[in-house]
Formats: structure tokens, sequence, C-alpha cells
């Protein structure tokens, strides 16, 4: 049996793995959704057939390839849940920053149909601006994510734009306004390629990579797989023409921004980052300056700080969204400073952009929307939220290396333990087989009737 110090050693061990479970639990679902009831909504399903790849530029940009009319030419675009059109370069756009483009000669393509190519519709994207002439053609994604006869629009002249990562700009928003313009969403529908017109977003971004290629749009499906086996919640959007949330709070630590009017909150996958008020930014920096952490804001540029860590150093920031027209339901929503803060040295910059003072509207980029694995329910307006499972994972790699260390060690010591223990009872036993082997000996030398009487 094992001493008093094998057991104390035991019970240390058992204590150790104990605590490591403990922490290893409490990073398996980092982001906590306050669940409301959804009854309205229609069931998700798990779809591969209909995943589209994206490419991510430095987390800010998230772009597909596209195929387009018979020869199937490939193109690049941008998401963007801001607009509905798809358009992409004419082959006489010469805008800057689109002289390396890949552009299209509508009249080269036997199935390509354009209609007034003097037309110049302004289509926005972020803060650009794009003016096409609409064309109908044929455009594909997947083998079986195709469009025979799309409304596409061909950018003439493009503005304030130069920054774009890609050729064009896939609209996934709702077809409204007075150049309205049937979404691909729309299109697939109308062709009875899908069941409902709902799509998922998985976005990631690995800090210190340009690109990543794990980024998925999912046509009409998700892949359970990625939501950290949490379950969508969702909410209705503010506005049933487009992907717009409102806006009940904001609180980071002990304060509650005060809000002079209620806004909605776009839901911007085309931004990079959050755009807030200069009041609620305002109230950030004051807080950090309480904290002692010297800050700067002009409003012109991202507040920058004095800082060690961002960890300890930039609150979590909590965002609260009601659902008025279902019960006053709300859903909060957190993202952490290494979402919202890049560090370099010993400065931070605060990645949130100053929106115009007069705007209601605010902007949450994909530095807010990376931390959620988001469902876009476009037949019924709602907008559902998971947990990431690429945020998860890179958010707490340090910390994973940390307890992936104290395993290691466990596993040594228990290691230790046993082999002591082993090599303790091997001896044990080795002395008792040594004591049985000289015992016939004892007996014949001691008994009274010799080595006879000891055979017999």
């Amino acid at each position: 049996m094992p001493n008093k110090k094998h057991t104390f050693l035991l019970l240390a061990v058992y204590f150790i793995l104990v605590s490591a479970d403990s922490a290893f639990s409490s990073l398996r679902i980092p982001l906590k959704l306050e669940p409301i009831p959804s009854p309205r909504l229609l069931a998700e399903q798990n779809s591969s057939l209909n995943t589209i790849p994206l490419v991510g530029y430095e987390g800010l940009q998230y772009v597909a390839t596209l195929e387009l009319g018979p020869d199937k030419d490939k193109f690049n675009v941008l998401l963007d849940t801001g607009s509905s059109w798809l358009w992409i370069p004419d082959a006489n756009l010469s805008s800057p920053g689109f002289e390396n483009k890949t552009k299209y000669n509508c009249s080269l393509s036997t199935a390509c149909k354009a209609n007034n190519r003097t037309e110049k519709i302004p289509i926005e994207s972020g803060n650009g601006v794009a003016r096409v002439f609409r064309a109908n053609e044929k455009v594909a994604f997947r083998q079986n994510l195709v469009v025979p006869n799309m409304m596409i629009g061909l950018a003439t002249s493009v503005e304030n734009l130069e920054g774009l990562n890609a050729d064009g700009v896939l609209g996934l928003g709702f077809a409204v306004g007075r150049y309205k313009s049937p979404s691909f969403l729309d299109a697939l529908y109308s062709a009875d390629l899908i069941r409902n017109r709902m799509f998922s977003l998985y976005l990631c971004h690995e800090p210190g990579s340009s690109q990543d290629r794990e980024s998925q749009l999912i046509i009409d499906g998700y892949d359970s797989a990625k939501t950290n086996n949490t379950k969508f919640t969702y909410i209705k959007t503010a506005d049933p023409r487009n992907w717009t949330l409102t806006v009940g709070g904001l609180r980071f630590l002990d304060t509650q921004v005060v809000l002079y009017h209620t806004p909605i909150a776009l839901i911007a996958v085309q931004r990079g980052h959050l755009g807030l008020p200069a009041s609620v930014i305002n109230q950030l920096i004051t807080k950090l300056r309480n904290s002692n952490i010297s800050c700067i804001y002009d409003q012109l540029n991202f507040p920058k700080c004095q800082c060690s860590d961002v960890a300890e150093s930039f609150p979590p920031l909590t965002f609260s969204f009601t659902d008025g027209n279902y019960g006053n339901n709300s859903l909060n929503l957190t993202i952490y400073g290494d979402s919202y803060v890049s560090q370099s040295g010993g400065s931070c910059e605060i990645q949130i952009n100053t929106i115009a003072k007069e705007s209601h509207v605010w902007i949450l980029g994909n530095n807010f929307l990376r931390n959620y694995y988001l469902m876009f329910n476009m037949d019924n307006s709602s907008i559902g939220f998971a947990t990431n499972l690429a945020f998860h994972r890179n958010k707490f790699t340090t910390v994973s290396i940390l307890y992936a260390g104290i395993v290691i060690l466990v596993a040594g010591l228990m290691l230790m333990f046993w082999v002591t223990v082993a090599k303790s009872l091997c001896k044990k036993k080795r002395g008792s087989t040594d004591d049985e082997a000289y015992r016939p000996m004892a007996s014949i030398k001691s008994s009274p009737m010799g080595f006879k009487a000891a055979v017999n």
C-alpha cells in the first residue's frame, strides 16, 4: 500500500486536476447570451452544399469568389449587408484604385444583356459609391448556386473605394429604394434553389495574419460545429427592410452610457470597425482617464491611449438590443478589449470610428461581428447570434497554452507517482518472494527428521 507521502501526492494531483478542469470548463462558452423565446422563427439546417468560402483581409473585409457568364469568368466580391446589388467593374472603368481589377465586357458574352449603358445608378457600399448600369447575366458561386439570368450592375465609375480588396460587391441586404435590385438571395429563392431566404456568416481573423481562409458564407443553413455547442438567440430587426437593431443601452464596468435618443445599430459586414457617436466615445475615454490611463481623442482619428496590457486596461463593452415588437425582449452582446483595441508597444489604439454628430445610426463593424456566429433571416427580418468558435479559440490562445502546460505538469506528476508506487510494490513483492524461496531450506535445517522427512 502507498505510504502517507504517496497519499499526499495523489491528493495534490487530484486537486490540481479539478482546478484545471474548472478552468477549461470556463473557456468552453466565453460569451453568454440571454435567451429569448423565438417561436416565430424558421428552423435552420446544416448545409455543406451551400457553403461559400470567404477570404478575410486583416479582419476588415470578407471576400467571396463568383463565376460570371457562360465562360465562368472569376470575380472577387466584397460582402455587403447594407445593399442588395451585385456589381462588378465594367470594362471601361478607369477610377483610381481599379486599374488592376478584373473587369467585365458584357458585349463579349453571349448571355449578357445590357440595358441602358448611359444609366448611372448610385450604389453605396461603406463609405464609397459606385455608379452602374443594369445588365442581366448568369451568376454562379457553386455548382448548385447558379442563377441563369440575374440582374447585376456594371460600374462605370467608383468613388472612395481605393482600398477595396475585391473587384466588386455582393449585396446581402433587402431590395429597397428607388434603384432596388433583387439580391442574390432573392434570385436563388425565386428560382426555387433554396427553401428559405436565410444565410449565416462565420467570420474569422487570426491576429498578425493579413489573410485568413476559414470564414464562410452559408446560404439557407449554417455549420453547427462552429457554434461551440450554443444555440442561436434571435432578435427582430429595427426595420423589416434592413439589417439594423434597436439599441437599448451600452455598459462598460460600472458605467451605463447616457443615450439622448434611441439609436439603431447597422449590422455592417462591409465596415471594418465599430462606429459610435463622439458623446459615447467621450464617456469611455473619461472612464479610462479616471482609471489613470492617458488617452488622446480628436474625433478625426482613432483614440490613442498609453497601455501595458489590453485585457487589464480596457473594459468589456456590453451592448443591449431590444425587440419591442415581441414583448420587449432584450439581448445583451459583449465584446472584450482585444476586439476593439490594437496594441503596439506601450501605445493602444481604440478602433472605434466617430460617426457623424447628427446620425442616430451606430455601426456594428467586423471587430464587433467576429465575436459571434451570425444568422440572417430575411423572411421574418430577424438576426440570430451564437458563439463563434474561431473567436473563442483565438481569444484564449495564451490561456489555453498555460493550462496545457498545467495538464502536462499534472500528467508528469501522476506518472512519477504511479512509477514510485509500482517500484514500491515490486520491491515488497520481490522481498516476499525471496522469503518464500528460503523457507524450505530453513525447515530442512530445523526439522528433527532430516531431509527425508522434509521430502515426505
